[in-house]
C-alpha cells in the first residue's frame, strides 16, 4: 500500500513535534537554548517560540510534511528581507517568555552564534529542513527543499540558501546533488565549523 505524503504549513499544535525537528538540525547548538537556573529544556524553549505567532521559529514560518496524516518533517524558511524583523521579534518574545535574567544569560550564551554568515540580500533562507531518523532517505527531505525553492519563486527571488555543519556529511551530499555550492566556510567560537550554502535557482 501506498503511503500518502502531504505538505502544509505548519500549526501551533505542531509545536512539540517540531521542536525536536529542529533541535535534530541545530545539533550541540540546541543545548544553547537549555537554562538550568530557570527550568527552561532546549526542547520546551523552542517548542514555546515555534507556538508564538511570529519569529524565526514561529510556526508561521514553517512548513510540515507528513506521511498518512502523521507529521514526520520540517521546513522553515523566509526571504532575507524579513529576517531583522523576524530576529527583533524572537528577542521580543524570548524576553516576554524567561524574563530579563535569564535573557541575559541566554544572550551570553548564544554569543558565538552571533557571528554566522547566514544569508545575503536577494536571496531565500532555509533556516531549518529536517525529516526523522526513521523516514530519512526516503525523498522527503528533498520535496521539502523543492518546496523551498518554489516559495522562493513565488517572492521573485533567484536564490535559495541555508548553513550547514561542516561534519554534516549526509546533509552536505543531499544540498550538492539538489545544486548547491559552498561558497563560504566559518567557525563558531573558533571551534565547530559551518558551511554557506547557496544554490542558484534557474
Amino acid at each position: 500500500m501506498t503511503s500518502r505524503v502531504s505538505i502544509r504549513p505548519a500549526r501551533p499544535d505542531d509545536a512539540r513535534i517540531a521542536a525536536s525537528l529542529i533541535r535534530l538540525t541545530m545539533g550541540k547548538s540546541a543545548d544553547l537554548f537549555a537554562d538550568v537556573e530557570s527550568g527552561w529544556t532546549s526542547e520546551k524553549l523552542i517548542s514555546t517560540l515555534f507556538a508564538c505567532s511570529s519569529g524565526r521559529f514561529s510556526y508561521q514560518v514553517g512548513t510540515m510534511i507528513e506521511v498518512d496524516n502523521s507529521a514526520i518533517g520540517l521546513l522553515m524558511s523566509y526571504p532575507a528581507s524579513k529576517m531583522i524583523v523576524l530576529d527583533l521579534i524572537t528577542g521580543r518574545n524570548l524576553l516576554s517568555i524567561l524574563g530579563i535574567r535569564a535573557m541575559i544569560h541566554f544572550t551570553k550564551r548564544m554569543s558565538p552564534m552571533m557571528n554566522v554568515h547566514e544569508v545575503e540580500r536577494g536571496e531565500y533562507y532555509i533556516s531549518n529542513v529536517s525529516v526523522l531518523p526513521d523516514f530519512q532517505g526516503n525523498g522527503y527531505g528533498t520535496r521539502l527543499l523543492t518546496f523551498a525553492e518554489g516559495q522562493a519563486r513565488k517572492s521573485n527571488l533567484k536564490k535559495c540558501s541555508l548553513i550547514v555543519d561542516e561534519h554534516n556529511d549526509g546533509a552536505i551530499r543531499l544540498y550538492q546533488r539538489l545544486g548547491y555550492k559552498i561558497v563560504f566556510s566559518g567557525k563558531l567560537n573558533g571551534e565547530s565549523g559551518y558551511h554557506r550554502m547557496v544554490k542558484e535557482l534557474a
